[in-house]
Formats: C-alpha cells, sequence, structure tokens
C-alpha cells in the first residue's frame, strides 16, 4: 500500500505538471526526436537522391509533421518554438547539402518556407478565414465571434473578438482567442479576399516579409 500511495503522489504531480506545460504533450504528437532520426537516415542516401525527389522526401515527412495540427502551438513559450524551429532549420540545411553550423536564413528564403511562428499563424489565419466563408465546421465557426455582432458599428465588421483568458498558457492558445488575435493583425486589404486560392498565396508573401524583411 505505502507503495501504491508513493505511485498515486508521482502521477498526480506528472499530472499537474503535464497541465502546467502542455507543450510536453503536444512533443508526443510531433515527435521531434523522430524527425532528427528520419533527417540522419535520409542524410546517409541523400547523395543518391536528385534534388527534388530529395525535397519532396524531407517536405512530405519533416514540414507535414510540423503543420500537423499546429495551431495547437500557438502561445507557446519561445524556447519550445525555438526547438520545433530547429527541426525546420535541419530539414532546409539538409535540401540544400549546408553544414550544421551554416547560417539557415538563406536557405528558408530560397526554399520560401516561413518560419514556425509564421506557419502558426498562417494556419490560424485560414481557418478563420474558412469561418468566416461558411467553408469550416460549425462547431469551429461558432468560437470566431465577429465584432460586428457585438457592437454596431459597420466599420468593426472585418475584426473578431475574443474572449478575455484567464490562464495565459492554455487560453491564449485557443482558437476562440488565437484565431481572431492573428486575424486582427492582418492588413485590412488581406482581410477583404474572398478567393480562397488568392488569400492563401498573399497571406504567405505577408508573412514571408515578415519573417524575412530584407529580403
Amino acid at each position: 500500500m505505502p507503495r501504491l500511495g508513493q505511485f498515486l503522489g508521482m502521477t498526480h504531480r506528472m499530472c499537474q505538471r503535464a497541465k502546467m506545460r502542455p507543450f510536453r504533450k503536444f512533443c508526443t504528437v510531433i515527435s521531434l526526436s523522430s524527425c532528427f532520426r528520419v533527417l540522419r537516415q535520409i542524410r546517409c542516401i541523400h547523395c543518391s537522391l536528385p534534388r527534388e525527389a530529395l525535397l519532396m522526401l524531407v517536405t512530405s515527412y519533416i514540414t507535414s509533421k510540423i503543420d500537423n495540427c499546429n495551431v495547437a502551438q500557438a502561445g507557446l513559450p519561445q524556447r519550445d518554438l525555438d526547438r520545433i524551429q530547429s527541426v525546420l532549420n535541419a530539414a532546409a540545411r539538409l535540401t540544400a547539402d549546408a553544414r550544421k553550423f551554416d547560417h539557415v536564413t538563406p536557405v528558408l528564403v530560397n526554399l520560401h518556407w516561413l518560419r514556425v511562428p509564421d506557419r502558426i499563424q498562417y494556419k490560424l489565419c485560414i481557418l478563420v478565414h474558412s469561418c468566416l466563408n461558411g467553408v469550416a465546421l460549425q462547431y469551429l465557426s461558432e468560437l470566431i465571434q465577429s465584432l460586428s455582432e457585438i457592437d454596431s458599428h459597420r466599420q468593426l465588421r472585418l475584426k473578431f473578438w475574443w474572449p478575455a483568458t484567464r490562464h495565459s498558457a492554455i487560453g491564449d492558445s485557443a482558437l476562440a482567442a488565437a484565431g481572431p488575435r492573428a486575424w486582427n493583425n492582418l492588413p485590412v486589404d488581406l482581410r477583404l479576399s474572398e478567393s480562397f486560392s488568392t488569400f492563401k498565396t498573399h497571406l504567405k508573401s505577408h508573412l514571408f516579409n515578415i519573417s524575412f524583411p530584407s529580403v
């Protein structure tokens, strides 16, 4: 019984730490270590692959892993985003056959890859645009509330309200808070885009210019 009580106590403390550090749960999904392991395996054969095939292989596994459900990464501390960015940097260097300590910015620019924080903003804005145009699922659309539904002023119809959150580490990462915040930071002409393909193209260009302003 004492051992059982000790085990239950340890389990309770671990659960409490998991609540305070939601990034640990996310790590189990994205599996950063498995990404690095796959990159090492690809590096062993990259000399035998054409660059197009190498880029396709890296994109299909690594970047798809990073982008999968990445709206859950909204609100993560910068140190955790840096860990995810390190995977993207390693993948970019591999496609360019660059060394470990080579500057990665020119490689990311050449690949036209967004940095991790901007990839999160990209996905959030895509979701909000889908909600705005009635393409998203109903339960997602119900989370996004326009200011025009709260205030009668017509000039507010292009912006969205987000609820106040008590726990910044968890509440700010919710779609109801992170989505409107990302959308409201977009230029007005970009928010007015009705065509989904046009919106995606202009959104990526906008975020790319923010990531690499000197390009």
